[in-house]
């Protein structure tokens, strides 16, 4: 997922198989917004229409958990990115997301390093620099 900003692609998130995405202020708003839902690979998208969601939250408990649960992960995974994007050192910004994502060792497994890049704010050299630098360390 990503917008532009200042003629600027900006990665706002990569989601690994069987994870969800979404663009919350499209869903809060009911409108479209600026951000660009993109896939790399092949994908099955399985949705459900607000309307739809809002009443199985209104008459089934264990949706309205699960539900919950699915939101508490996507606020988590977003303040654990806006943490990361805290970090002017691009090697603290590397061990950050490395040690705190729990995927991010998948995320280096699947996804383009380009893109990673990316999402982390870094330019490509300086997050090949700052990975090698972990690899070594470990």
């Amino acid at each position: 997922m990503y917008t532009y900003i200042d003629g600027e692609i900006f990665t706002i998130n990569i989601s690994l198989p069987g994870m969800l995405f979404n663009s919350l202020d499209s869903y809060l708003l009911e409108k479209s917004t600026s951000v660009i839902q993109e896939t790399i690979s092949d994908v099955e998208i399985l949705y459900l229409e607000k309307v739809d969601a809002e009443q199985l939250m209104l008459k089934n408990n264990i949706f309205c958990y699960i539900y919950a649960k699915l939101f508490e992960q996507v606020l988590s995974a977003r303040e654990q990115r806006t943490l990361m994007l805290q970090y002017k050192d691009a090697s603290k910004r590397f061990n950050h997301f490395i040690n705190l994502i729990p995927e991010a060792k998948l995320y280096l497994q699947e996804v383009p390093q380009k893109l990673i890049a990316r999402y982390l704010g870094l330019a490509p050299e300086t997050f090949c620099r700052a990975k090698n630098q972990y690899l070594k360390e470990q």
